[in-house]
C-alpha cells in the first residue's frame, strides 16, 4: 500500500517534472557566471542596499544611503520589495548577489509556468495543461521582460498571476478559511512584487471572482471567503502601498516621469506589431516602429484563432447547448481580447479618462495578462479539438504526435528569443562600489526624489536632477558656518549620530535629502530642520559647546498604519493556515 501511494505521487509529478525541465531552456543564458545587458540595470545596486539594511538591523530599509547621489533615497518605500527579498534569501545562504538575481528568476519562471499548469487542470486534462503552462512560458512578452527589459519585478509579478486566478478556482471549489487565506496570501504577495501590475488586474481578478461566483455551488460561503481573502491581500501588502499611494506626492513621480520619461502617450502598439515587429534591444518609441518587439508571434495567432474555430465546432456539435467548458474559454477569451486592446492605440479614450492607468507607463504592460490568456485559449482550442473526437481512439497516437510537433515549433520559433544581447563580465565590488551607486544608478533612476530638487534639462530635453558629479561626497555632513570638533556616532540608513563639539554657533549640514520622517535631534530634543536650499539638504542650527546631535528616518502616520495592518493581515493568515494544517492532521489520524 505504501508503494502504491508513492508511486501515485511519482505519476502525479511527472507532469510537473516536464514542465520545468520544458521550462528550463528559457533560463539557459542565466547558468554561467557572466551578466547581460538590459535596459534596468540596477539589480544589484538594489539588492545591495537591501542585504546592508538588513544588517543594519532594519526588517524593511524604506531609506537606503548611497543612492540618490549619495544624499539617499527612499528606495523601498515606493520600489516594490518581494523581488529582493526572494533573491536576499539565497544571498543569505551563500549565493553571490548575482546569483541570487538570477535563482530568483528561476523561481519566478518555474513559479509562473506551474502556477499556469495547475490553473488549466482546472479545465482540462493533464497533457493539455502541460502545453498550455510551455506557452505561457515560452511567450515572448516573457522573453522581453527578461533578457531585455529585465523588469524583473515585473516578470515576477506577471509569474504570479496565474497562482491568483487559480486559488480563486480552488476557493470556489471548496468555499474554507484555509483556502481564503491562500487566495489573500497569493495576492498579496502579487501586489508587493509589482503594484503596477497588480493595479490593472484588480479588473480581471473582479471579474473572474464575479464569474466564478455565479458558477459557485456555495454562493454565500465564496462571497464570504473571497472579500476575506481580498481583505487579507490588502491588509498583508498594506506596510507598502499604503505609504507608497499617500507619500508618492513628495517624490518627482508625477511631475517627472509620468509626463516625460514614460508617458502612457508614446508606448502604444500598432495592430500588425502583434503579427510583425522584428525583436530587437532597443527602445520603445513613439510611433509603430520601436526598438523592441511586441509581436505576440505567429503561432500564437494561429493558434488562438483556431480555439475559436473548435469552440464554434463544438457548440455545434453540442448543439448549442453552452456547457461548462464553452463558459470557461469564454472568459478567458474575453480576458484576452481586453488584454489585447489595452494595449492598442484604440484603447487612448480609456487611458485619457482614467488618470490613473497613467502610473502604469506603458500600455504594452497589458501583454503580461496576455501571456496567461492566450496560452489558456489556446489549451481550449486543443480540448474542444479532443472532445469532438472524443471516442475515436484510434487518434490518440496521432493527438500526443501533434502535441510533441507543436511543442518543438514553439521552442524551435520561440526559444531564440530568450536571450540577451551580449553577456558581460561582472565584477561584484565595482558593481557595488559608491561612484557606480550614487552616480551611474542614481542618474538612471531618480523618480522618488524630493520634487523641489533643483532640475535642469539633459541632452535630450528631458528635466532631470541638477547634481553634477562633482557634488557627490563620501562624507556625510559639511560645516556651512562656525568651526569645531566633529565625530561621528553611528551612520546607518534611518539613523546618524554625531559627538559635535562647535567653537560658536554651527551651521550643520546632512549630507541627505530633507523627506517626511527625517527629524533632527540636539541633545535629544528635537530640533527645526532647513531644507531651503537648491538640493533639499537637512540643515540645523546646532548651539555652541558640546551636543549629542542624531537624525532619524522615522514612521510617518501612513507608513505607521500600513505596518500595524500588515502585521495585522500576516498573523491573521499564519494563525489560519496553521490552525487548517493541525485540523488535517488530526483528521489523518
Amino acid at each position: 500500500m505504501y508503494i502504491m501511494i508513492n508511486m501515485d505521487r511519482i505519476r502525479k509529478l511527472i507532469p510537473i517534472g516536464t514542465v520545468l525541465i520544458i521550462t528550463s531552456i528559457t533560463l539557459i543564458p542565466l547558468f554561467n557566471n557572466s551578466f547581460f545587458t538590459i535596459h534596468d540595470n540596477q539589480h544589484i545596486a538594489r539588492l545591495f542596499l537591501l542585504d546592508k539594511g538588513l544588517k543594519q538591523g532594519i526588517l524593511y530599509p524604506r531609506w537606503v544611503d548611497i543612492m540618490g547621489f549619495g544624499y539617499g533615497y527612499p528606495l523601498f518605500n515606493f520600489y516594490p520589495p518581494l523581488t529582493y527579498y526572494v533573491a536576499e534569501f539565497f544571498h543569505l545562504i551563500g549565493f553571490t548577489f548575482l546569483n541570487s538575481l538570477k535563482l530568483m528568476l528561476v523561481v519566478a519562471t518555474f513559479a509562473g509556468a506551474i502556477g499556469t499548469y495547475f490553473l488549466s487542470k482546472k479545465f482540462m486534462n493533464t497533457t493539455l495543461s502541460i502545453v498550455s503552462s510551455i506557452f505561457f512560458a515560452f511567450f515572448s512578452y516573457r522573453a522581453l521582460t527578461l533578457y531585455v527589459r529585465g523588469a524583473f519585478a515585473e516578470f515576477l509579478a506577471m509569474s504570479l498571476f496565474p497562482i491568483v486566478l487559480f486559488s480563486i478556482v480552488h476557493l470556489k471549489e471548496k468555499p474554507t478559511v484555509y483556502r481564503s487565506s491562500l487566495f489573500g496570501f497569493v495576492l498579496g504577495l502579487l501586489i508587493i512584487a509589482h503594484p503596477l501590475i497588480a493595479f490593472p488586474s484588480v479588473f480581471f481578478i473582479a471579474f473572474f471572482l464575479m464569474f466564478n461566483f455565479l458558477l459557485s455551488k456555495q454562493k454565500k460561503l465564496f462571497a464570504v471567503y473571497s472579500v476575506l481573502g481580498t481583505i487579507l491581500s490588502l491588509c498583508l501588502s498594506a506596510f507598502f502601498w499604503l505609504p507608497s499611494m499617500l507619500e508618492r506626492k513628495f517624490t518627482m513621480t508625477d511631475s517627472i516621469l509620468l509626463t516625460e520619461l514614460a508617458s502612457y502617450k508614446i508606448h502604444f502598439i500598432h495592430v500588425f506589431q502583434f503579427w510583425y515587429s522584428p525583436w530587437g534591444y532597443g527602445a520603445s518609441l513613439d510611433g509603430p516602429v520601436d526598438g523592441i518587439s511586441f509581436q505576440l508571434g505567429k503561432l500564437y495567432i494561429l493558434l488562438s484563432a483556431l480555439s475559436v474555430l473548435m469552440c464554434l465546432i463544438y457548440l455545434i456539435y453540442k448543439r448549442n447547448r453552452i456547457d461548462a467548458s464553452i463558459k470557461n474559454y469564454l472568459i478567458f477569451l474575453m480576458f484576452l481580447v481586453i488584454s489585447i486592446f489595452m494595449t492598442t492605440t484604440y484603447s487612448k479614450t480609456i487611458w485619457s479618462s482614467v488618470k490613473f492607468l497613467g502610473y502604469l507607463q506603458f500600455p504594452w504592460r497589458f501583454l503580461s495578462f496576455t501571456s496567461l490568456f492566450i496560452a489558456v485559449c489556446m489549451g481550449y482550442g486543443f480540448t474542444f479539438f479532443e472532445k469532438i473526437l472524443k471516442g475515436k481512439s484510434f487518434l490518440k497516437p496521432f493527438r500526443i504526435v501533434m502535441y510533441i510537433l507543436v511543442l518543438l515549433l514553439l521552442i524551435t520559433i520561440h526559444g531564440k528569443y530568450f536571450k540577451p544581447q551580449k553577456t558581460v563580465t561582472f565584477n561584484e565590488t565595482l558593481s557595488t562600489s559608491f561612484k557606480e551607486i550614487a552616480w551611474r544608478v542614481s542618474r538612471s533612476t531618480f523618480e522618488f526624489i524630493p520634487k523641489d530638487v533643483r532640475t535642469i534639462k539633459s541632452e535630450y530635453n528631458t528635466t532631470i536632477p541638477g547634481i553634477a558629479e562633482s557634488e557627490i561626497s563620501r562624507i556625510p555632513f559639511s560645516i556651512l558656518n562656525g568651526s569645531g570638533n566633529i565625530q561621528v556616532l553611528q551612520n546607518r540608513f534611518n539613523k546618524k549620530k554625531f559627538k559635535i563639539d562647535a567653537l560658536s554657533k554651527m551651521d550643520f549640514r546632512l549630507h541627505t535629502f530633507s523627506f517626511p520622517g527625517w527629524k533632527a535631534y540636539i541633545n535629544n530634543k528635537e530640533a527645526l530642520i532647513d531644507d531651503n536650499n537648491g538640493l533639499r539638504l537637512i540643515t540645523i542650527d546646532v548651539p555652541k559647546g558640546e551636543s549629542l546631535v542624531e537624525f532619524r528616518f522615522e514612521d510617518t502616520l501612513p507608513r505607521i498604519i500600513g505596518s500595524l495592518l500588515s502585521l495585522l493581515g500576516g498573523s491573521f493568515i499564519i494563525a489560519l493556515l496553521l490552525k487548517s494544517f493541525i485540523l488535517q492532521l488530526k483528521e489523518k489520524h
